[in-house]
């Protein structure tokens, strides 16, 4: 009977050992797959977060295309119509010569 009590009660120590290895197995699981669902949560965020920097980057430069197309336009429109003035001035300067010339050549021709 000893041997029947002792072998029942080291029996009953190692499915105890066992089932406490179960549940600290099980316990250490939970936890990796919370850590693993939050982990996940944390890419998905970066992901989206990541996403919209993309855009917001995009639109940027975006607008600031837009602005330097715009600049160099109205930049070169300015160039353009103050050498288009320009132009005019000295036509009309050269006209209002041509005509003195003229003017002096008819009078000494009287």
């Amino acid at each position: 009977m000893e041997t029947t009590s002792f072998v029942l009660g080291m029996l009953t120590i190692i499915g105890l050992v066992f089932l406490a290895a179960i549940v600290l197995g099980m316990v250490k699981i939970y936890s990796l797959i919370n850590k693993v669902e939050n982990l996940e949560d944390q890419i998905e965020n970066d992901r989206r977060n990541y996403s919209q920097d993309w855009e917001r980057l995009y639109r940027r430069m975006e607008e600031d295309t837009n602005h330097i197309h715009d600049r160099i336009s109205r930049e070169g429109q300015a160039s353009y119509d103050s050498l288009e003035s320009q132009r005019r001035d000295i036509l009309s300067y050269v006209d209002s010569r041509f005509d003195k010339v003229q003017k002096k050549s008819k009078e000494a021709r009287s």
